[in-house]
């Protein structure tokens, strides 16, 4: 009977350890975006308390792009956006029910700390009834949501997933006036963590993506120059003020924000 216990208390043990593992190599292991136009990565909606934290890590060289967003699917027109506008970060939100007193939009914008630095930085959003707090590694702001009586998102039943880099195109209502060809984001996200019904606070798995990359390589700082295409930067891909991102198989082009079109955006 000892060398039964022994055993079996033996193989808990191991199960133990290799579970450790594997939520250690699931944490480190990165969400990586293009950039292009259509990319995304879609998650499961954040379920809604009195108490509510988002936080997640990420790193790229973009000084515009859109990071996270989710709504109450235009309820109420509830939303979060976290973007980065001129290098910093813009957390932007509207929370409560319009019945009882139309709630404001608010713009909170973290001008101590640039973000389009290819380092890695930390993100925490945290809410507790009318109380907010953002934190962006050392720094931290807070808000006060006074003249409100409601302070939810919105429904589970009814918001929207919880999308990262972009939004795709099968989103019909959009909460917020946000623009579908917002920057996308191109970079790393990892440690994304939020509630989750009826989990709790965890990682949430991916449903769905387009535009996710197997590696970071920065295919659009190559010399990319032919004798008949030659960008003025000799590190740019993309002609004629066309957005380069990196796609697995090289550096693509969107050429949405020029007047041309083409692979390379070399046609007017």
């Amino acid at each position: 009977m000892l060398k039964i216990f022994i055993v079996a208390q033996n193989n808990y043990l191991v199960t133990f350890f290799i579970l450790i593992i594997i939520v250690f190599i699931s944490s480190i292991k990165s969400l990586i975006l293009s950039g292009g136009r259509e990319s995304f990565a879609r998650y499961p909606k954040w379920a809604q308390t009195f108490e509510n934290e988002i936080k997640f890590e990420f790193k790229t060289h973009q000084s515009n792009a859109i990071i996270l967003y989710t709504d109450d699917g235009a309820i109420n027109h509830n939303f979060l956006i976290i973007s980065i506008l001129e290098s910093y970060i813009l957390v932007e939100f509207r929370i409560g029910e319009i019945e009882i007193i139309p709630p404001k939009r608010h713009n909170i914008y973290l001008m101590e700390t640039k973000v389009d630095d290819g380092k890695w930085h930390y993100f925490t959003l945290f809410q507790a009834w009318e109380n907010i707090k953002i934190q962006l590694d050392d720094e931290i702001v807070f808000c006060l949501l006074d003249k409100q009586k409601s302070f939810m998102l919105g429904n589970i039943r009814t918001n929207s997933d919880i999308f990262v880099g972009g939004i795709p195109k099968d989103v019909e209502k959009l909460s917020a006036p946000l623009r579908r060809y917002s920057k996308r984001f191109a970079g790393l996200i990892r440690n994304l963590m939020y509630r989750i019904y009826p989990q709790g606070m965890a990682a949430p798995l991916m449903i769905d993506s387009f535009g996710t990359r197997k590696t970071d390589d920065n295919n659009c700082l190559k010399e990319h120059n032919s004798k008949h295409l030659k960008s003025k930067d000799e590190n740019n891909f993309c002609l004629n003020s066309g957005l380069c991102y990196s796609a697995n198989n090289g550096p693509r082009c969107d050429c949405f924000f020029s007047d041309y079109e083409g692979r390379r955006c070399e046609n007017s």
